[in-house]
């Protein structure tokens, strides 16, 4: 979730799934920090999008400094769902585009 104290599971060690799978908000990740972390766990679906950060900007893949290089490898080596949330249809293909060729 964004970096706000109000949010709950900013971290991994926030919650224990007992090996349950779970949605990954990467974007969401990058803003508290913990993509690393994050991605050492079971994702059953990857909800991508990119920003500084900072704030919950929804840009396309290579806009903003998320490092998506893990998040690729990991898409790979899983079945999990990919949902591409961008604010426009340009920036969806744009991300869908980089998603075909790194995976």
């Amino acid at each position: 979730m964004p970096n706000y104290f109000m949010y709950l599971f900013q971290n991994p060690k926030d919650i224990d799934l007992k090996n349950n799978n779970f949605v990954l908000d990467v974007g969401h990740a990058n803003i508290t920090g913990n993509l690393s972390e994050f991605l050492k766990m079971n994702i059953d679906h990857f909800h991508i999008h990119d920003n500084f950060g900072e704030s919950d900007d929804h840009l396309a893949i290579g806009d903003g400094n998320t490092d998506f290089s893990k998040v690729f490898d990991k898409i790979k080596n899983s079945k999990a769902h990919v949902i591409l949330e961008n604010k426009s249809i340009e920036n969806a293909k744009k991300s869908l585009d980089i998603i075909k060729s790194k995976i």
